[in-house]
């Protein structure tokens, strides 16, 4: 794998690859740069890749949700992301630096990390059928600079995903309960 802090000659993308597990990969040409890979089953951990270590990414919290990121190799703490009600939220390491997920779209398809002084670091720009297509990825010259960069482009795109997925789920619900509804005025006359 090659470091996230080089400049590459052609764009960066996530990539969903092909397999058992969902695992997308950051790619660059024929360079991959990340890897994302989710486990299946209740625990729902996802370890993310990148020349720069490994670490563990899961949901934790029932009523208030946060994304713990966590080094493999030692199970330490390393950051944690809260999210508001939107998605949107805070992304705090325990090394001090904090950032912000901001989606920049009405769509949802364009999200932004952003630093303490909301400059733009990564800007993620989704594939208009589908977020499971992969997404586009611009990091800055500034976000290249920055220590916490290989864990901000993985959890950034942990929580797009997310984001979409609970999106996904909150339309099915609405949809079923208005049909539920539809349904029960049909069958009460």
């Amino acid at each position: 794998m090659r470091r996230l802090d080089e400049r590459f000659d052609q764009p960066l993308a996530w990539v969903p690859t092909r397999g058992r597990t969902r695992c997308d990969e950051l790619r660059s040409g024929g360079h991959v740069l990340a890897q994302l890979s989710r486990t299946p089953g209740w625990r729902q951990q996802t370890q993310a890749t990148t020349a720069l270590g490994t670490w563990h990414l899961r949901r934790a919290g029932l009523l208030r949700q946060r994304l713990v990121a966590s080094d493999a190799a030692s199970s330490a703490e390393v950051a944690v992301f809260r999210p508001d009600w939107r998605g949107e939220g805070v992304v705090a390491f325990r090394e001090g630096g904090t950032f912000q997920l901001r989606c920049m779209s009405a769509g949802m398809t364009r999200w932004a990390v952003l630093d303490r002084t909301d400059d733009l670091l990564l800007e993620y720009e989704l594939h208009p059928l589908s977020f499971h297509s992969g997404a586009g990825l611009i990091i800055t010259d500034a976000a290249r600079e920055r220590s916490e960069l290989s864990l901000l482009v993985a959890m950034g795109w942990f929580l797009v995903i997310a984001s979409a997925d609970d999106a996904s789920v909150a339309s099915a619900i609405t949809a079923a309960s208005a049909a539920t509804m539809g349904l029960a005025a049909v069958t009460s006359r």
